[in-house]
């Protein structure tokens, strides 16, 4: 499904396509970038506002650490090995 979105994005000459922020493994295999996301959260309490600022750190978005090369690599000589001359 993700592979076909990107396809009619193509064939439409878009920029950009948002495919929303779950799923990024799936997302990232298929060659699409994360961007940076922002967390904020604020309450009228003080009280309650200093706890939560305390908590941000537990919601914060945190990265994808696993990078995946969707692309072939002409120059990396790892791509030629089980290739005939």
């Amino acid at each position: 499904m993700l592979l076909k979105i990107v396809e009619e994005g193509i064939i439409l000459g878009v920029d950009r396509i948002n495919f929303g922020q779950t799923s990024e493994e799936s997302k990232l295999k298929i060659g699409c970038r994360e961007e940076e996301r922002y967390l904020s959260i604020y309450h009228h309490n003080r009280r309650i506002n200093r706890v939560l600022q305390l908590l941000v750190p537990y919601f914060s978005y945190k990265p994808y650490d696993i990078k995946h090369n969707v692309f072939k690599d002409v120059l990396n000589p790892i791509h030629k090995r089980g290739y005939k001359k």
